[in-house]
């Protein structure tokens, strides 16, 4: 975690480029905390598609569970993904559920927080 706030209790990952991270499936399998991931249908950066089997190895971890939340809208931006998702299952929701984003930009006060809220109305 950062200085002085501990070990992560979450993880969040949104469209991450890790098809060719050396070791991928290893350090895949090495995650032990809960992990919410998000990809947008129209990410003309990374499609769609390659979310397929991310989930699939996030899901044979054997440890933490994951979360997965596509997105119609957002393209390659999370802040994208979370305004284009309103209601209680979209990605402001769960963002703003989420464990480690207690004291982030999502937070009262943060940066999006009022983004967020606007998305889940």
């Amino acid at each position: 975690g950062a200085a002085g706030l501990g070990p992560a209790a979450g993880l969040v990952l949104a469209c991450p480029a890790v098809s060719k991270m050396e070791d991928r499936a290893a350090r895949v399998a090495a995650l032990n905390l809960p992990i919410l991931l998000a990809w947008a249908r129209d990410d003309d950066v990374i499609p769609f598609a390659s979310s397929e089997p991310m989930l699939a190895e996030l899901r044979a971890r054997p440890a933490g569970p994951t979360i997965f939340v596509p997105v119609g809208v957002g393209g390659h931006r999370v802040d994208r993904m979370a305004a284009g998702s309103a209601g209680r299952a979209g990605l402001a929701s769960k963002l703003s559920e989420w464990p480690d984003l207690a004291l982030g930009p999502l937070a009262p006060g943060g940066l999006l927080y009022g983004l967020a809220a606007k998305a889940a109305a």
